[in-house]
């Protein structure tokens, strides 16, 4: 079964989150800015959190010194796909200097009835590199390969430390 595409944020607010595309479509979204993300509609259909989620941190979430893990969610994992990948949106605290940081996807052994797990840690870290974006700051994300042994839940975070920048959401698929 081939991937589909998932629209996960449109900064212009004009594509509803959610919408699956396909081919020609997702082409365009994707020149027009729109963050899509692989998946494959069997998995969005076999649990509230299958496929891709995506979770909104109100005002964001700061990672200094005193808090380098947050933004915790969960995905529902199958053994028929082997690739995780995230994508998180990041802006400057008000007044910021110049934000800089690192933050990566992690497993989060923390949660309840969580698999264990480790994910490769190849093409998983993403800086902060050079000025915002036209919207005001930075979508990052990484990839990753994760074959679970059997479907279930995959407690997941961020890890790492963003000077002056909090993340606003957390958006993570299975492919």
């Amino acid at each position: 079964m081939q991937p589909v595409q998932v629209v996960v944020h449109d900064p212009l607010g004009e594509t509803p989150e959610g919408l699956i595309a396909e081919g020609n479509q997702a082409r365009v979204l994707k020149s027009r800015g729109v963050i899509l993300m692989p998946t494959h509609a069997d998995l969005m259909v076999r649990s509230g959190v299958g496929g891709y989620i995506k979770r909104s941190f109100g005002k964001g979430v700061a990672f200094d010194i005193g808090n380098r893990r947050g933004c915790k969610t969960a995905l529902y994992v199958h053994p028929g796909y082997r690739y995780i990948k995230w994508n998180a949106r990041i802006i400057p605290e008000p007044r910021a200097d110049v934000p800089s940081g690192e933050i990566r996807l992690s497993a989060d052994t923390t949660q309840q009835n969580h698999m264990a797990s480790g994910l490769s840690s190849s093409r998983t870290a993403a800086k902060l590199d050079g000025p915002p974006d036209k919207y005001g700051g930075w979508t990052v994300g990484g990839e990753c390969e994760y074959t679970p042994v059997m479907a279930g839940l995959l407690g997941l975070c961020l890890y790492g430390t963003l000077d002056q920048a909090r993340v606003m959401w957390l958006a993570v698929s299975q492919s």
